[in-house]
């Protein structure tokens, strides 16, 4: 089946299939890619997602999807269209911006001793938070005496606590900066 889909080796996203879907007959193939292009065209919230697969399937998929949920608007359906099928400088662009930025804040990381694993395909970084706070009172401690403002996992739901969430949204030299005020803090 030929795609207008970017490259996954080039892209911010992958697209993978369980190992099962290569031992299925062609008649039963059907993949779900959700959340495609959210933050590779800056449409954070947009939750688009496609289906590609077997004709027969496909139209079960969008039968079932027809009469249980209400679809997306249509103009955001388009807008992910041409974000998907245009080129992709643009999402080269933003993906190199934000792995600098990811660089950056895991380079300073490093230097304060601040152990993690970098995210590899997300403008968001989770951070394991140091003994004995959990994230709430550890993202507490970092607002009111480095000024830096994080997010506790725990607001992300039982698996986010023990972690804080960093977005790499600002620039650079900022990142950087809020990482040197957390090392003042003498906590890594």
């Amino acid at each position: 089946m030929k795609s207008n889909i970017p490259d996954p080796e080039k892209s911010p996203f992958t697209i993978e299939a369980a190992d099962i879907m290569h031992k299925l007959p062609k008649q039963f193939f059907a993949t779900l890619v959700q959340n495609v292009n959210r933050e590779i065209t800056a449409g954070a919230g947009w939750r688009v997602g496609f289906a590609l697969g077997n004709e027969k399937i496909i139209s079960l998929i969008n039968q079932l999807q027809d009469h249980i949920y209400v679809s997306l608007f249509g103009a955001i359906q388009e807008a992910a269209k041409i974000a998907l099928t245009a080129s992709q400088q643009n999402v080269a662009d933003l993906v190199s911006l934000y792995e600098n930025r990811r660089n950056t804040l895991f380079n300073a990381l490093n230097e304060i001793g601040w152990e993690a694993a970098k995210p590899s395909g997300s403008f968001f970084a989770w951070l394991p938070v140091p003994k004995p706070w959990d994230s709430a009172a550890f993202a507490q401690k970092l607002l009111e005496e480095a000024k830096v403002a994080v997010a506790p996992g725990i607001g992300f739901g039982q698996h986010g606590e023990g972690y804080v969430r960093v977005g790499l949204l600002s620039d650079p030299e900022r990142l950087k900066e809020a990482v040197m005020r957390i090392g003042k803090l003498g906590l890594f």
